[in-house]
């Protein structure tokens, strides 16, 4: 599996392991429950893991390791793209089975990317919505020029006002470039998480 370079700093560490109990599922609902439980989202689109079913994951893991069984069997595998928003597993054909015309390593990572730091933008914003202190797990699709055509919570923030703030402001996003192709229109899953103690704020 094919990973952005490690950052030199204390997540260089080795990772935390995490208490999985997944069984097989539809792909899709998997991967969101993969996303509750690590807050650490792949983000995928919808087409790619239609009728797909995952492999069960049990027992403690790390983050990385625990998608990689989850997704044996299923022809896809994952990239690990750290941003200043977070880390984000982007899904791709496994070695081997890629189409015959993929999409550039670098365009993909890019959008990951850009994706967490204008998410990131429109939360800071706002006050109510600021990243750090409260864990989300919502999902959005994009329409062709880069906005947000649809957007709903997957749980709540533990507010139902935040809730509701949190859903017009997603409503709010704009990329302002296209997103690259099989992904327009296709639901797309991220995470938040609160800030670790004594570390920066995601806002700044």
């Amino acid at each position: 599996m094919a990973q952005s370079p490690a950052q030199p700093d204390a997540q260089a560490a080795a990772p935390q392991a995490i208490d999985f109990d997944i069984p097989a599922l539809p792909l899709e609902q998997a991967l969101q429950r993969y996303g509750r439980t690590t807050r650490q989202p792949a983000l995928f689109s919808s087409d790619m893991v239609a009728g797909l079913v995952s492999s069960p994951v049990r027992g403690r893991h790390s983050a990385s390791q625990a998608l990689r069984l989850l997704l044996e069997g299923t022809g896809l595998s994952s990239d690990r793209v750290e941003t200043q928003a977070g880390t984000t597993f982007l899904l791709r054909p496994a070695t081997g089975t890629e189409p015959a015309v993929p999409a550039p390593r670098l365009a993909l990572d890019g959008f990951a990317g850009l994706l967490q730091s204008r998410t990131m933008q429109v939360l800071c914003a706002d006050l109510r919505t600021q990243p750090g202190t409260f864990r989300v797990l919502f999902q959005f699709a994009l329409d062709a020029s880069g906005a947000v055509e649809s957007a709903r919570l997957l749980d709540s923030s533990g507010d139902a006002g935040r809730d509701a703030v949190l859903l017009a402001a997603l409503r709010r996003l704009r990329l302002d470039v296209a997103p690259p192709a099989g992904f327009v229109g296709q639901p797309l899953t991220m995470a938040l998480a609160p800030t670790p103690a004594g570390a920066a704020s995601p806002c700044g």
